[in-house]
């Protein structure tokens, strides 16, 4: 694979604009900016499963994979009810037609709550790349013509993982970066007891390794566990990949997975059940890392080379409300917006110093997985029993609730809703909504 480096930290500093380089697309989990926002316009705030729907349609299984959005084409990976199935899906965005169903794997998790369609799918607008959480990843064109297909876990080794691998793959210039942070012992009968965390890059086009690199922790046990997606991170030396997890934050190299620099640790009490979830959320050159388990939110300044261990952070809470154990936060206008979804309350906090603008506590009595979508002065969040609120950034008011599940809540809903050409998506247990026009 040949870069030009140039050219590639060029396309990165278009791509993370403010405006989005496709133009109302949502073609990764975090969406255009990689951090939940969209300057999207038009959104809906009223709706229903009977008010404001453009269209729906019946999804084969559950899944925790969020909606990924380029054009007129909806991609998202799915279970299938009564098989251990995972199939990638493609939808008309226009009209909610499936125009493909494609078979990518097969595997079921031994946990009721969890199941291995979990990753969010990512497009370059030509390709399509797949993954399940049996190590199967796959590329396919926009007519559902496969173009090359893998396993990772059984290339490089049985994951150990104590949940269903849910990492996302990111996308930079053609390259699918994936990293594998997980135990160096076996668990829940899966690893070999031996296994070394590590981060893989593959072309698209051809699914072939890039690079596959190391990468080393101090954490033991399930604290080694990440369960996080990879960001671009634009430092004075170029654009690196940033990556949380194994109770450190690391700064790698694009062309080799070399590690840059790195910093730690949000696990101050050296816990051994510290695995991650919540991504990490750039902020020009600051980081905002999620403790797990109800711990406080670290705001780190990252880059450098080396150990920046020593490097204190700009601030951190010790206020346990202000957390989130698996909500990534979003960031819109210079504000932070974060969902701790086991306390139910959706917080603003000022980066500067992570001062609470407000917070408010959300409705439902069961938990928030999903991760917030923000735009057009808009929160938009779900509870794992489909109750979807809107919020305003402004002062938090509430401005719309709706049950979009009704009964079918036997499992708990996880996928985030990504907004794209002026509409909602809405995934449940067993339907897609198109919210909007």
């Amino acid at each position: 694979m040949i870069f030009n480096v140039r050219c590639l930290q060029l396309s990165i500093c278009i791509l993370l604009s403010a405006t989005n380089l496709f133009g109302g697309n949502w073609a990764n989990w975090r969406g255009p900016d990689y951090n939940g926002s969209s300057n999207e316009k038009d959104l809906p705030v009223k709706f229903g499963v009977a008010e404001n729907v453009h269209w729906q349609a019946p999804l084969p299984g559950v899944g925790a994979s969020t909606p990924v959005i380029f054009n007129a084409t909806v991609f998202l990976t799915s279970t299938k009810v009564g098989t251990d199935q995972l199939f990638g899906l493609c939808f008309d965005r226009k009209t909610g037609k499936e125009k493909w169903q494609v078979a990518i794997g097969s595997g079921t998790s031994d946990r009721s709550s969890a199941s291995f369609a979990n990753a969010s799918a990512v497009t370059d607008g030509r390709l399509v790349v797949f993954m399940v959480s049996s190590g199967e990843i796959a590329g396919f064109d926009y007519e559902g013509n496969i173009q090359w297909q893998r396993n990772i876990a059984t290339d490089y080794g049985d994951f150990a993982f104590l949940w269903p691998f849910g990492t996302s793959p990111l996308l930079i210039d053609g390259v699918c970066y994936i990293p594998v942070l997980q135990r160096d012992e076996v668990v829940g009968g899966h690893g070999s007891g031996d296994m070394l965390s590590y981060i893989l890059a593959l072309e698209i086009k051809t699914g072939k390794t890039v690079f596959k690199m190391n990468r080393t922790s101090k954490a033991k046990r399930e604290s080694l566990e990440s369960y996080t997606t990879m960001m671009p991170y634009q430092t004075d030396n170029g654009l690196q990949l940033l990556l949380a997890g194994g109770d450190r934050l690391t700064g790698h190299d694009l062309k080799t997975g070399q590690q840059i620099w790195f910093w730690e640790t949000y696990n101050l009490k050296k816990q051994f059940n510290f695995r991650l979830v919540a991504s990490p959320l750039v902020i020009g050159k600051d980081v905002l890392i999620c403790a797990p388990q109800r711990e406080p939110l670290f705001m780190i300044n990252g880059g450098g080379k080396g150990d920046i261990s020593k490097r204190k952070w700009k601030w951190s809470l010790p206020d346990k409300l202000i957390s989130s154990d698996t909500c990534t936060p979003a960031l819109y206008e210079n504000n932070i917006y974060l969902l701790n979804g086991e306390k139910k309350y959706l917080m603003k906090l000022n980066p500067k110093d992570g001062a609470v603008v407000w917070q408010v506590p959300l409705p439902g009595k069961v938990r928030y997985f999903t991760s917030p979508t923000v735009a057009e002065d808009k929160v938009y969040c779900m509870n794992q029993n489909g109750t979807a609120v809107v919020l305003s950034t402004k002062d938090g008011k509430i401005l719309n609730v709706a049950d979009m599940a009704g009964d079918a809540i036997d499992h708990p809903i996880r996928s985030s809703m990504p907004v794209a050409h002026g509409q909602l998506f809405i995934r449940t247990n067993n339907m897609l909504y198109c919210i909007g026009k």
